[in-house]
């Protein structure tokens, strides 16, 4: 039973960071769930890393969502946020506003 909670555990924060998409692409949806286990990953060496002093680690200093904002809002300034997506001109003149 250990093998199976640390598998269901490991699924329940993949879940907390993946990305969402109705797309019926396997590959791109398959890429979304890589990068949700890498940024999970990433998240566990970070903690045992830079926020352990001897045995202990302090979990609380760095929670799963504050990361996955972390680097959302590090996403947004390199690369803008777009509140807004054009059509192709002939189906649709002015731009579906998305909030």
């Amino acid at each position: 039973y250990r093998r199976r909670f640390g598998v269901e555990t490991s699924y329940r924060l993949m879940n907390q960071v993946r990305a969402r998409t109705t797309s019926p692409e396997p590959t791109r949806r398959l890429l979304y769930v890589a990068l949700a286990f890498l940024l999970v990953n990433l998240w566990t060496y970070l903690k045992w890393q830079y926020l352990r002093r001897g045995r202990r680690v302090y979990h609380q200093l760095l929670p799963l969502a504050k990361l996955a904002t972390f680097l959302s809002r590090a996403v947004e300034a390199i690369h803008g946020l777009k509140l807004s997506v054009a059509l192709q001109p002939e189906a649709r003149a002015s731009p579906i506003r998305i909030y």
